[in-house]
């Protein structure tokens, strides 16, 4: 059985989170946060240094052989500080969410708490409701927490914030219950979640990127394995195709498809979607309302057929099948390397309903690798 590998989608390997001071705070998808903005440079330098002892350091764990409460290992996705000043910070291939009860102001902070785990020195990847493998973004939203996790194929909910080691999750979405992670083409499964959001009215935003889909649920699920009231980028709920045709096979780029969407972002009246193998970002100039709705801006490309990389503005180009020159950075057994291939065409087979994930992940001929076969 094989998986497709995680592509790392310009992240390092250093294992750290680099901190802005600033007087002003932070605003995100109106989401439980500050309100005021923070004004930056361009190039401008970091403040504080989350994980490491200094700027120059960047070994995983410090190079320690087990995690502690100040050391990081590939922090992936969205840092969060919710009103009351915690941040919490997701550190991905410690397979764990770190928890400070303010932004640290000094290098090589401690954490208060940790989530996933049940203390700093432990890392194993778990399905429980204590549990995590690979969290990828948090956000608080009206008192609760939720994280996406990558390497579970779900979305855990708190419904109320957490503060103490291996606090259990309450919800769990993506799963139709806790200590299962399997990866399912269906309505109520994900495949690798790569990024959530939140509208200021509540609405859960999920990019369930290996299922090249989005979705959406119009109230944060308060019950497990819950049911989306729309999806973006399929046909139907049990298609999962990249770049779906509307028949539910993949064909040429449109508005209304992804491959791979990786990021979400809205303001309750806006949608932006970032469509990472597609090389682009779509934009629904007023929030969808219905599934397999067409968005409305492009950008990184000319038009909504053409997904080449670095487009330069060409009046056409190559989509879907022609020869693409990519470079892929791939995690791969937590250990980071760079392969350069020239892709005839996408080729990754779509998960089935009720297969295992595997941690172990074999590489194809052709770029990311496959599904399941």
């Amino acid at each position: 059985m094989r998986r497709s590998i995680r592509k790392c989608l310009g992240v390092t390997a250093a294992a750290c989170l680099c901190i802005a001071i600033s007087s002003c705070g932070h605003s995100d998808n109106g989401n439980e946060g500050a309100t005021s903005t923070i004004k930056l440079k361009t190039f401008q330098a970091a403040s504080v240094v989350i994980g490491q002892p200094d700027f120059t350091s960047g070994n995983a764990n410090q190079g320690l052989s087990t995690p502690g409460a100040n050391t990081i290992n590939e922090p992936y996705g969205n840092a969060f500080v919710d009103s009351s000043g915690t941040l919490f910070v997701p550190d991905e291939s410690n397979d764990r969410v770190l928890g400070f009860d303010k932004v640290p102001t000094s290098n090589d902070a401690s954490a208060d708490f940790v989530l996933g785990q049940s203390s700093f020195t432990t890392n194993a990847s778990s399905a429980a409701a204590d549990g995590m493998s690979a969290p990828q973004t948090s956000i608080v939203y009206k008192g609760k927490l939720l994280v996406d996790e990558y390497g579970n194929n779900r979305v855990l909910i708190w419904n109320s914030v957490p503060n103490s080691n291996g606090a259990p999750a309450d919800v769990v979405v993506g799963q139709a219950a806790f200590g299962t992670s399997v990866f399912a083409c269906s309505a109520t499964g994900m495949y690798e979640p790569e990024g959530i959001a939140i509208t200021p009215d509540g609405k859960l935003i999920v990019a369930d990127s290996g299922n090249n889909r989005v979705l959406i649920f119009n109230q944060i699920p308060t019950a497990n394995g819950a049911t989306p009231d729309l999806v973006l980028g399929q046909n139907n709920p049990t298609t999962c195709v990249y770049n779906n045709d509307g028949s539910g096979s993949s064909g040429s780029l449109s508005a209304s498809n992804f491959s791979f969407p990786s990021a979400v972002w809205s303001n309750g009246k806006k949608l932006v979607v970032a469509d990472s193998d597609d090389n682009r970002v779509l934009i629904w100039n007023k929030f969808p309302t219905s599934s397999f709705q067409s968005a409305d801006v492009v950008l990184g490309q000319p038009d909504f057929t053409c997904g080449v990389y670095n487009n330069n503005g060409a009046a056409t180009c190559t989509s879907g099948g022609g020869a693409e020159h990519a470079k892929f950075r791939f995690s791969f057994h937590r250990r980071l390397f760079e392969r350069e291939a020239t892709l005839r065409c996408r080729q990754r087979q779509q998960p089935g309903a009720g297969m295992e994930h595997v941690p172990d992940q074999k590489l194809s001929a052709g770029g990311r690798g496959t599904g399941p076969t």
